[in-house]
Protein backbone atom coordinates (compact mmCIF):
# COMPACT_ATOMS: atom_id res chain seq x y z
CA UNK A 1 0.00 0.00 0.00
CA UNK A 2 1.52 3.25 -1.05
CA UNK A 3 -0.75 5.88 0.60
CA UNK A 4 -2.35 6.23 4.29
CA UNK A 5 -4.92 4.35 5.41
CA UNK A 6 -6.83 7.74 5.74
CA UNK A 7 -5.68 8.39 2.39
CA UNK A 8 -7.23 5.44 0.72
CA UNK A 9 -10.38 5.72 2.75
CA UNK A 10 -10.81 9.05 1.22
CA UNK A 11 -10.16 7.88 -2.09
CA UNK A 12 -13.49 5.78 -1.46
CA UNK A 13 -15.78 8.66 -2.21
CA UNK A 14 -18.70 8.70 -4.50
CA UNK A 15 -16.72 11.58 -6.68
CA UNK A 16 -13.71 9.83 -7.03
CA UNK A 17 -12.95 9.04 -10.57
CA UNK A 18 -13.79 5.88 -11.04
CA UNK A 19 -10.20 4.09 -12.07
CA UNK A 20 -8.84 5.43 -8.64
CA UNK A 21 -11.69 4.56 -6.60
CA UNK A 22 -11.54 0.63 -7.91
CA UNK A 23 -7.54 0.88 -7.24
CA UNK A 24 -8.62 1.93 -3.86
CA UNK A 25 -11.31 -0.92 -3.03
CA UNK A 26 -8.33 -3.35 -4.39
CA UNK A 27 -5.26 -1.52 -2.29
CA UNK A 28 -7.92 -1.98 1.08
CA UNK A 29 -8.62 -5.77 0.67
CA UNK A 30 -5.11 -5.83 1.87
CA UNK A 31 -5.73 -3.68 5.02
CA UNK A 32 -4.27 -5.46 8.30
CA UNK A 33 -6.53 -6.88 10.41
CA UNK A 34 -5.80 -4.31 13.18
CA UNK A 35 -7.11 -1.70 10.80
CA UNK A 36 -10.27 -3.15 10.12
CA UNK A 37 -12.55 -1.34 12.03
CA UNK A 38 -11.55 1.94 9.67
CA UNK A 39 -13.99 0.15 7.12
CA UNK A 40 -16.94 -0.13 9.52
CA UNK A 41 -19.20 3.26 7.72
CA UNK A 42 -15.89 5.28 7.82
CA UNK A 43 -15.43 9.31 7.24
CA UNK A 44 -18.90 10.54 5.67
CA UNK A 45 -21.78 8.15 3.84
CA UNK A 46 -20.34 9.26 0.73
CA UNK A 47 -17.56 6.41 1.43
CA UNK A 48 -19.49 4.00 2.57
CA UNK A 49 -20.79 1.98 -0.65
CA UNK A 50 -16.95 1.63 -1.10
CA UNK A 51 -16.08 0.50 1.90
CA UNK A 52 -18.97 -2.38 1.86
CA UNK A 53 -17.65 -3.29 -1.48
CA UNK A 54 -14.03 -3.45 0.31
CA UNK A 55 -15.51 -5.52 2.92
CA UNK A 56 -17.33 -7.81 0.85
CA UNK A 57 -14.07 -8.70 -1.72
CA UNK A 58 -12.51 -9.94 1.74
CA UNK A 59 -15.31 -11.58 3.04
CA UNK A 60 -15.61 -14.04 5.33
CA UNK A 61 -13.60 -15.49 7.81
CA UNK A 62 -11.29 -12.03 6.96
CA UNK A 63 -14.29 -9.91 8.80
CA UNK A 64 -14.68 -12.07 11.64
CA UNK A 65 -13.18 -9.63 13.75
CA UNK A 66 -15.69 -6.36 13.21
CA UNK A 67 -19.32 -8.83 13.00
CA UNK A 68 -20.58 -6.10 15.53
CA UNK A 69 -19.29 -3.10 13.95
CA UNK A 70 -20.72 -4.50 10.73
CA UNK A 71 -24.55 -5.30 12.35
CA UNK A 72 -24.54 -1.56 13.68
CA UNK A 73 -24.29 -1.04 10.08
CA UNK A 74 -27.88 -2.47 9.77
CA UNK A 75 -29.77 0.06 12.08
CA UNK A 76 -30.90 1.33 8.80
CA UNK A 77 -30.72 -0.20 5.80
CA UNK A 78 -31.56 3.13 3.71
CA UNK A 79 -27.82 3.81 4.86
CA UNK A 80 -25.33 3.59 2.09
CA UNK A 81 -23.41 0.09 1.75
CA UNK A 82 -26.26 -1.15 4.30
CA UNK A 83 -27.71 -3.68 1.44
CA UNK A 84 -24.08 -5.34 0.95
CA UNK A 85 -23.12 -5.63 4.28
CA UNK A 86 -26.46 -7.56 4.97
CA UNK A 87 -25.86 -9.51 1.69
CA UNK A 88 -22.37 -10.43 3.71
CA UNK A 89 -23.81 -10.88 6.71
CA UNK A 90 -26.46 -13.50 5.28
CA UNK A 91 -23.28 -15.56 4.13
CA UNK A 92 -21.64 -15.53 7.21
CA UNK A 93 -24.62 -17.86 8.60
CA UNK A 94 -23.95 -19.72 11.90
CA UNK A 95 -20.82 -17.35 13.21
CA UNK A 96 -23.05 -14.57 13.77
CA UNK A 97 -25.36 -16.20 15.97
CA UNK A 98 -23.80 -15.11 18.94
CA UNK A 99 -23.81 -10.99 17.76
CA UNK A 100 -27.48 -11.55 16.95
CA UNK A 101 -27.96 -13.05 20.02
CA UNK A 102 -27.01 -10.43 22.22
CA UNK A 103 -28.15 -7.86 20.10
CA UNK A 104 -31.67 -9.04 20.24
CA UNK A 105 -31.61 -9.84 23.95
CA UNK A 106 -30.95 -5.95 24.25
CA UNK A 107 -34.03 -4.35 26.72
CA UNK A 108 -35.66 -2.13 25.63
CA UNK A 109 -35.09 -3.62 21.93
CA UNK A 110 -34.42 -0.99 19.37
CA UNK A 111 -37.26 -1.81 16.99
CA UNK A 112 -35.80 -0.07 13.80
CA UNK A 113 -32.69 -1.88 14.35
CA UNK A 114 -34.99 -5.29 15.13
CA UNK A 115 -36.50 -4.91 11.83
CA UNK A 116 -33.46 -4.38 9.39
CA UNK A 117 -32.34 -7.95 11.55
CA UNK A 118 -34.93 -9.82 10.82
CA UNK A 119 -36.29 -8.72 7.05
CA UNK A 120 -32.26 -8.20 5.53
CA UNK A 121 -30.74 -11.73 7.51
CA UNK A 122 -32.67 -13.82 9.02
CA UNK A 123 -35.27 -14.04 6.31
CA UNK A 124 -32.79 -15.55 4.15
CA UNK A 125 -31.95 -18.22 6.38
CA UNK A 126 -32.69 -21.62 6.13
CA UNK A 127 -34.34 -23.08 9.70
CA UNK A 128 -31.90 -24.50 11.53
CA UNK A 129 -29.98 -21.12 11.65
CA UNK A 130 -33.28 -19.22 12.64
CA UNK A 131 -34.35 -22.34 15.01
CA UNK A 132 -31.21 -21.31 17.33
CA UNK A 133 -32.77 -17.81 17.58
CA UNK A 134 -36.09 -19.10 18.79
CA UNK A 135 -35.75 -17.64 22.43
CA UNK A 136 -34.65 -14.11 20.74
CA UNK A 137 -37.21 -14.10 17.80
CA UNK A 138 -39.94 -15.32 20.92
CA UNK A 139 -38.98 -12.50 23.21
CA UNK A 140 -39.22 -9.87 20.49
CA UNK A 141 -43.03 -11.71 19.37
CA UNK A 142 -44.21 -11.12 22.93
CA UNK A 143 -42.49 -7.89 24.17
CA UNK A 144 -41.38 -5.73 20.95
CA UNK A 145 -43.14 -3.76 17.86
CA UNK A 146 -40.91 -5.99 15.31
CA UNK A 147 -42.21 -8.56 17.03
CA UNK A 148 -44.41 -8.86 14.32
CA UNK A 149 -41.89 -9.75 11.74
CA UNK A 150 -40.50 -11.95 14.31
CA UNK A 151 -43.89 -14.22 14.52
CA UNK A 152 -43.96 -14.26 10.93
CA UNK A 153 -40.54 -15.69 10.80
CA UNK A 154 -41.47 -18.33 13.41
CA UNK A 155 -44.66 -19.22 11.61
CA UNK A 156 -42.88 -19.68 8.64
CA UNK A 157 -40.09 -22.12 9.92
CA UNK A 158 -42.79 -23.77 12.06
CA UNK A 159 -41.18 -23.20 15.39
CA UNK A 160 -44.36 -22.33 17.38
CA UNK A 161 -47.62 -23.35 16.69
CA UNK A 162 -50.48 -21.49 14.75
CA UNK A 163 -52.29 -21.45 17.73
CA UNK A 164 -49.71 -20.00 19.80
CA UNK A 165 -49.12 -17.04 17.56
CA UNK A 166 -52.51 -16.58 16.64
CA UNK A 167 -52.93 -15.96 20.35
CA UNK A 168 -50.77 -13.58 20.95
CA UNK A 169 -51.56 -11.19 18.20
CA UNK A 170 -55.26 -12.07 19.33
CA UNK A 171 -53.35 -10.54 23.16
CA UNK A 172 -51.59 -7.62 21.51
CA UNK A 173 -55.21 -6.28 19.83
CA UNK A 174 -56.73 -6.56 22.63
CA UNK A 175 -54.47 -4.46 24.56
CA UNK A 176 -54.10 -1.93 21.82
CA UNK A 177 -57.79 -1.88 21.46
CA UNK A 178 -58.38 -1.28 25.48
CA UNK A 179 -55.40 1.38 25.28
CA UNK A 180 -57.33 3.13 21.96
CA UNK A 181 -60.74 3.04 24.69
CA UNK A 182 -58.97 4.74 27.61
CA UNK A 183 -57.95 7.31 25.39
CA UNK A 184 -61.02 7.64 23.70
CA UNK A 185 -62.75 8.16 27.08
CA UNK A 186 -60.30 10.46 28.52
CA UNK A 187 -60.27 12.89 25.66
CA UNK A 188 -64.15 12.41 24.47
CA UNK A 189 -64.17 16.24 23.47
CA UNK A 190 -61.00 16.44 21.42
CA UNK A 191 -62.00 15.81 17.32
CA UNK A 192 -58.85 14.67 15.68
CA UNK A 193 -59.99 15.57 11.98
CA UNK A 194 -60.73 18.74 13.12
CA UNK A 195 -57.23 19.05 15.11
CA UNK A 196 -55.04 18.26 12.08
CA UNK A 197 -57.23 20.73 10.21
CA UNK A 198 -56.30 23.74 12.06
CA UNK A 199 -52.77 22.44 12.67
CA UNK A 200 -51.87 22.30 8.45
CA UNK A 201 -53.87 25.79 8.45
CA UNK A 202 -51.66 27.12 10.61
CA UNK A 203 -48.96 25.39 9.43
CA UNK A 204 -49.15 26.61 6.38
CA UNK A 205 -50.63 30.15 7.13
CA UNK A 206 -47.13 30.99 8.66
CA UNK A 207 -43.33 31.44 7.90
CA UNK A 208 -42.89 32.03 11.63
CA UNK A 209 -41.53 28.77 13.91
CA UNK A 210 -42.31 30.85 16.65
CA UNK A 211 -45.94 30.72 15.75
CA UNK A 212 -46.31 27.18 15.03
CA UNK A 213 -44.46 26.61 18.23
CA UNK A 214 -47.07 28.21 20.23
CA UNK A 215 -49.69 26.80 18.76
CA UNK A 216 -48.33 23.39 19.64
CA UNK A 217 -47.69 24.44 23.29
CA UNK A 218 -51.24 25.46 23.46
CA UNK A 219 -52.95 22.15 21.42
CA UNK A 220 -50.50 19.71 23.26
CA UNK A 221 -52.66 17.44 24.78
CA UNK A 222 -54.65 17.41 21.36
CA UNK A 223 -51.39 16.75 19.41
CA UNK A 224 -50.28 13.87 22.04
CA UNK A 225 -53.51 12.46 22.33
CA UNK A 226 -54.43 12.76 18.09
CA UNK A 227 -50.78 11.56 17.48
CA UNK A 228 -50.98 8.03 19.75
CA UNK A 229 -54.30 7.31 18.16
CA UNK A 230 -52.90 7.14 15.25
CA UNK A 231 -49.89 4.87 16.34
CA UNK A 232 -52.64 2.85 17.85
CA UNK A 233 -54.56 2.14 14.89
CA UNK A 234 -51.48 2.02 12.56
CA UNK A 235 -49.49 -0.73 14.82
CA UNK A 236 -53.69 -2.42 14.61
CA UNK A 237 -53.19 -2.63 10.86
CA UNK A 238 -49.96 -4.02 11.25
CA UNK A 239 -51.40 -6.32 13.71
CA UNK A 240 -54.15 -7.58 10.99
CA UNK A 241 -51.76 -7.99 7.93
CA UNK A 242 -49.21 -10.17 10.31
CA UNK A 243 -52.38 -11.53 11.09
CA UNK A 244 -53.45 -12.32 7.23
CA UNK A 245 -49.77 -13.63 5.85
CA UNK A 246 -49.21 -16.65 8.83
CA UNK A 247 -52.99 -18.01 8.19
CA UNK A 248 -52.01 -17.02 4.31
CA UNK A 249 -49.33 -19.22 4.75
CA UNK A 250 -51.03 -22.47 6.57
CA UNK A 251 -53.59 -21.96 4.60
CA UNK A 252 -51.87 -22.37 1.23
CA UNK A 253 -49.28 -25.13 2.41
CA UNK A 254 -52.59 -27.43 2.75
CA UNK A 255 -54.65 -26.53 0.14
CA UNK A 256 -57.77 -26.27 1.87
CA UNK A 257 -59.34 -24.74 -0.89
CA UNK A 258 -61.39 -22.09 1.05
CA UNK A 259 -61.44 -18.58 0.19
CA UNK A 260 -59.07 -16.65 2.54
CA UNK A 261 -62.10 -13.78 2.77
CA UNK A 262 -63.95 -16.70 4.37
CA UNK A 263 -60.71 -17.81 6.78
CA UNK A 264 -59.02 -14.45 8.29
CA UNK A 265 -62.45 -13.38 10.29
CA UNK A 266 -62.78 -16.63 11.61
CA UNK A 267 -58.95 -17.27 12.10
CA UNK A 268 -58.72 -14.11 13.58
CA UNK A 269 -60.38 -14.92 16.68
CA UNK A 270 -59.28 -18.29 16.84
CA UNK A 271 -63.02 -19.84 16.00
CA UNK A 272 -62.01 -22.59 14.50
CA UNK A 273 -64.50 -24.62 13.03
CA UNK A 274 -65.49 -27.40 10.40
CA UNK A 275 -62.12 -27.63 8.17
CA UNK A 276 -60.30 -25.08 9.41
CA UNK A 277 -59.99 -26.48 13.28
CA UNK A 278 -58.94 -29.59 11.80
CA UNK A 279 -56.18 -27.64 10.06
CA UNK A 280 -54.93 -25.84 13.19
CA UNK A 281 -55.17 -29.32 15.04
CA UNK A 282 -52.90 -31.16 12.18
CA UNK A 283 -50.81 -27.94 12.46
CA UNK A 284 -50.55 -28.90 16.50
CA UNK A 285 -50.01 -32.01 16.65
CA UNK A 286 -46.23 -31.23 14.88
CA UNK A 287 -45.61 -30.13 17.87
CA UNK A 288 -46.36 -33.27 20.18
Amino acid sequence: MNKTIHEYLKDLDWSTPAGIRQETIRQLQLIDEKDLPLLAQPLGKEHWDGAAEVLSQIGYPGIKSILPELLVWLQDLNWPGAGAVSRLLIDVGEPLIPELQRVMAGEPADEEWMYWIIHSILEHWPKELVARLQPELMNLACHSRSGFGAIVLLNKHELKPLAVLTALLDQKEQSTLSRMNQLMLEHADVDCAEFNRRFHEALYRTDDAKDLKAFMEENGTQQSYCSQIKHCREYLSELEETRKEIIGTIISKYDTGLSCSICYPFLAKLELTGQLFALTRQEDRRYG
